[in-house]
């Protein structure tokens, strides 16, 4: 028995340096990767202190259950014990490469989200990110699994130690594993030692990170829970007037119209209203406060200058799954890391969703007609399903586009149509020919997707883009560091939105429409090292009924929106809506300076991000920063600053997971 132990043992240690030199050579090849990208330079001190250091670290984790299951089953059988080692061995290789090639797709790391989705949303998402670039990552991921099996199942049966180097590695080995157990808290490097978060996911282990987002984050709701938190929420929040205990969130004091004195006053107007989300439309490349040289969207530009703008505005989520919940109902953030739209609870009279109100159901009530355009899959993300609770009255997706009208650019295989197709679907349906108002037009745009394939030949041109990108007054090879078909896919955006304006601007039934832009999310890549950079948004609303423009400073949210609209509606069109709300938001913040005096939820349950925000700290993993003007952000080290975002940030996750778990939003 003790040779089989030794045996396993000394196979344990051999299968540990080949982990150790596969995972190396990845790492090799991942720095060779974004590195030449000018995703992030190159530092000698990350590649060996973090990323080998801490996969390592990882790997002798992951070694010594291979030892403790091996040495289990060699009990009874020596040679199958080795097999399962060696499988076990080849597995984390595996892995590795799929969370590998994950972040260098898309600049994130795959988290315990994945298991939120459907098999039919993951075939989806895997079928669409079918690219050139994924497609030469796979062939890599291929071969380097190829390379580890043999490693794994050749190479090292052939290594022979001798007797003297049998008991040195075997002694260095259980020293190595009183190192791992005394430092195992050491085994991610906080965000405090990276320069940015894309930089701190590519120092740090993937492992790690993926198994450390299955954390449990679970509510009790006793009523003793429930009603000191109502009242701390109460507290928390002064500037609503909650007007019942049962239901946390609904309040009624009068809406704040801020936006009512930018507009004309007629109640004999019903303003349109056109929302036009626009996929990964990012303040990091658009708007005063890009990070690129000049802002690469002068069209949206123009339209800030004319109308009113906010400079430090926010998505609520990382990804698109929040934006319809957030800016139509400014509702909570749901249970879950995909947030209301796809969370599962279990309500009565088997209800999706709890009972909640929304400004397309409000503006229905006025008589409002309502249209939703996506060039894609309509469900994805429940989008559908919420939107048909919420009553639309059309809604538009990949199945409305006439095939002999319409090529997909990638065929089947892609999100769906982009966004010059979509809006010349929607001038051309026929009851936008025989427009009846007022209504309210919701456009979910898509081109701006990874992988940036949607676009039309000459916007995939290099010297296309050249002449784009030299036209906006930016210096040759000033703009190298982000990939051309982000570039490219950024132009063509902005010029389907620039026809789609123009067109409306001309038709009769646009005359008196409130147009309201603004992005989903920032884009899915790191354009800048700005800790809130995947939420910094833009958002412009244009009219003609605008009495005279507006730059705002004030931080806000895409809460905020719905609260702001429809008080304007109502105060100054005529509108009629109930006093009682349920909205997160209290609404835009039309301050010329900058400040923030609103509690802004983020990506609550998300992991290696920002997740809460209070007045000028943002609550991050779990560390509290305070950022500035510029939103450049400090470490904070007060104590009972810490704490009290701490407190607040539970606070609000107890309401939030207590109002959608018991269908507390909002009265049947």
């Amino acid at each position: 028995m003790f040779s089989r132990f030794k045996a396993i043992f000394l196979l344990t240690i051999k299968l540990f340096l080949t982990l150790v030199v596969v995972f190396l050579i990845v790492r090799v090849l991942e720095y060779a990767l974004v590195c030449s990208r000018g995703t992030i330079d190159f530092s000698l001190a990350m590649f060996f202190e973090r990323s080998v250091n801490l996969d390592s670290f990882f790997i002798y984790q992951w070694s010594g259950g291979i030892l403790l299951v091996a040495l289990f089953i060699a009990i009874f059988h020596q040679q199958i014990a080795e097999q399962i080692a060696r499988f076990l061995a080849f597995i984390l290789v595996i892995i590795h490469l799929i969370l590998t090639g994950y972040f260098v797709i898309s600049s994130s790391i795959l988290s315990s989200s994945v298991l939120e989705f459907s098999a039919t949303e993951l075939l989806h998402i895997v079928g669409n990110e079918i690219s050139t670039y994924s497609f030469l990552i796979l062939i890599v991921i291929i071969g380097v699994a190829w390379l580890a099996y043999m490693f794994i199942y050749k190479t090292s049966e052939r290594i022979i130690f001798s007797k003297r180097m049998q008991r040195v590695f075997i002694g260095v080995y259980l020293l190595l594993g009183v190192f791992v157990l005394v430092n195992l808290r050491y085994s991610t490097k906080a965000i405090k030692y990276f320069d940015s978060s894309y930089a701190y996911l590519l120092g740090n282990s993937k492992e790690t990170l993926f198994l450390q987002s299955f954390k449990n984050e679970s509510t009790t709701t006793t009523p003793s829970d429930i009603a000191r938190n109502t009242a701390v929420y109460s507290d928390n929040h002064p500037e609503f007037n909650f007007s019942d205990l049962a239901y946390p969130l609904i309040h009624d004091e009068q809406y704040a119209n801020v936006l009512g004195e930018y507009f004309i006053k007629d109640s004999s107007i019903k303003p349109n209203v056109v929302l036009i989300i626009s996929e990964s439309l990012s303040a990091s490349f658009s708007g005063k406060r890009c990070v690129t040289p000049r802002s690469l969207t002068p069209f949206i530009d123009s339209l800030a200058r004319e109308g009113l703008s906010w400079n430090n505005f926010l998505a609520n989520a990382e990804r698109s799954h929040g934006v319809l919940t957030n800016v139509l109902a400014s509702l909570p953030s749901g249970i879950g890391q995909r947030g209301f739209a796809n969370m599962k609870v279990n309500l009565p009279k088997g209800m999706m969703y709890p009972e909640h109100q929304s400004s397309l159901s409000l503006l229905r009530d006025n008589g409002y007609t309502s249209s939703f355009y996506y060039g894609g899959w309509g469900y994805y993300d429940h989008a559908g399903n919420f939107l048909h609770i919420n009553g639309i009255d059309h809604f538009i997706t990949e199945d409305s586009f006439s095939k002999a009208q319409y090529t997909r650019k990638t065929g089947p295989i892609s999100w769906g149509y982009n966004d010059m197709d979509l809006f010349h679907l929607a001038r051309n349906l026929h009851h936008n020919q025989e427009k009846k108002t007022p209504f309210i037009d919701i456009y979910q745009t898509l081109s701006l997707h990874t992988p940036y394939n949607l676009v039309t030949a000459k916007y995939e041109s290099k010297d296309y883009i050249k002449k784009r990108v030299a036209q906006l007054g930016i210096q040759d090879g000033e703009m190298d560091y982000i990939p051309s078909e982000i570039l490219g896919t950024i132009f063509f955006s902005e010029d389907a939105l620039r026809t789609f304006m123009k067109d409306a601007l001309a038709k009769e039934e646009y005359e008196n429409t409130i147009f309201i832009i603004v992005g989903d999310h920032g884009v899915n890549y790191p354009v800048s090292k700005r800790t809130l950079e995947k939420y910094h948004v833009p958002l412009v609303i244009y009219s003609k009924l605008l009495r005279k423009n507006g730059k705002f400073n004030g931080m806000c949210s895409h809460i905020d929106i719905a609260p702001s609209i429809l008080a304007l509606l109502e105060q100054n069109y005529g509108i009629q809506l109930p006093a009682e709300k349920h909205w997160l938001g209290q609404g835009l913040d039309t301050s010329s300076t900058f400040r923030n005096n609103k509690k802004i939820p983020l990506a609550v349950y998300g992991d290696n991000l920002a997740r809460y925000i209070s007045g000028n700290y943002i609550k991050y993993e779990d560390r509290i920063l305070q950022f500035d003007s510029t939103l450049a952000t400090t470490e904070v080290v007060d104590q009972e600053i810490i704490d009290r975002i701490n407190s607040e940030f539970e606070n609000y996750l107890f309401v939030n997971a207590y109002t959608c778990q018991e269908g507390k939003v909002w009265r049947e």
